[in-house]
């Protein structure tokens, strides 16, 4: 019987392992082109969560380890700084604060009306006084908030800030009239930065979908119907979702690279840190949550887990000094401000 348990741990580590690297590889499958096969980086920060229970296990026999052991804490270790980071703020004089924001096209709070929603908001951000705002979802209202320069583009997404913008740009995807994403050329300290203000395809989840994201384990042990229709549900957008942001992705990762001036790259992606989207939108670029977060840097307030897809990358130009993510109750995301100097 015990030689029957030991065999089976051994299949389950060894099946988890696989799942592990499959999930970790799905990174660098590039989205759009191959059906639900990205979906497989959704499960990483899962495996990993297991993989740490699994390590706190196998310290109480520390003694026994072997090459298998310490290369999986090895990886967790390693890994882990994507998704927990623990920082010190720094302070300089005349740094550089931006804001991005998605604030749910002023609906989260459903008992307010728009223009109390607004207010609200209006006023967090008053009181904060970013430098430049990348606001998404704005329900073409003025939002130009306290700054006397701002994006022009007849859009739910705007850029604003209190430098002068110089030059401003969209991204038509399929020739779809409507702008997701845009960018402005902003002179600060006599130099000109590019600041890009995205909003990456949204998967479209409704109340169904969440429920099922946030009480999974209630589906599982207590048999609840829905169960099988709302994980195909979820599965069907994330894919519809990918398919979409694949075209966006190719075209912002090309325009980045050509960019003349330092850039900024704010937004919502609506994806995690691991994902194929996060990975080339990044490249040649930093994250001001590595650099300067703390804790698991959550930035959504519908889903039980903390997970970060709101995302701030920056050229090396740059020194980052401070990432906040403000735990408000605003809109359905969390408002971040990050800190820079020049």
């Amino acid at each position: 019987m015990i030689n029957w348990f030991k065999n089976l741990f051994i299949k389950i580590e060894f099946l988890f392992i696989c799942l592990l690297v499959l999930s970790y590889l799905a990174k660098y499958i590039p989205i759009g082109e191959y059906p639900y096969l990205p979906i497989l980086a959704f499960f990483f920060p899962i495996c990993l969560f297991i993989l740490g229970i699994y390590i706190f296990i196998k310290l109480f026999r520390i003694k026994k380890w072997r090459f298998k052991e310490w290369g999986l804490f090895l990886f967790f270790a390693f890994q882990m700084l994507n998704f927990f980071q623990l920082s010190l703020p720094e302070t300089e004089e005349n740094s550089l604060s931006v804001m991005t924001f998605n604030i749910k096209s002023l609906l989260h709070r459903s008992e307010l009306t728009r223009a109390e929603n607004y207010n609200d908001i209006k006023a967090f951000i008053d009181n904060q006084k970013p430098d430049i705002i990348c606001l998404q979802e704005i329900h073409w209202t003025d939002m130009t908030m306290l700054h006397p320069y701002g994006t022009t583009t007849k859009s739910t997404y705007s850029i604003s800030s209190k430098y002068p913008i110089i030059n401003e740009g969209t991204f038509i995807i399929d020739d779809k009239k409507y702008v997701r994403n845009i960018f402005a050329d902003i002179v600060f300290k006599e130099d000109t930065i590019r600041v890009y203000n995205l909003h990456l395809e949204s998967y479209k989840f409704v109340k169904e979908n969440y429920e099922v994201i946030n009480h999974l384990d209630e589906y599982l042990l207590d048999n609840k119907p829905g169960l099988k229709n709302g994980i195909v549900s979820t599965l069907k957008k994330l894919n519809f979702g990918y398919i979409a942001k694949g075209k966006q992705v190719s075209l912002i990762e090309k325009h980045i690279a050509e960019s003349p001036y330092p850039v900024i790259v704010c937004g919502d992606f609506n994806d995690i840190s691991h994902s194929n989207a996060y990975y080339r939108l990044s490249q040649g670029l930093k994250d001001s949550f590595k650099a300067k977060g703390n804790g698991f840097g959550g930035s959504m307030n519908t889903i039980a887990i903390p997970l970060r897809i709101d995302h701030v990358l920056y050229s090396d130009a740059f020194h980052c000094l401070n990432h906040t993510v403000f735990r408000e109750n605003l809109s359905d995301h969390q408002p971040i401000m990050v800190e820079f100097i020049k």
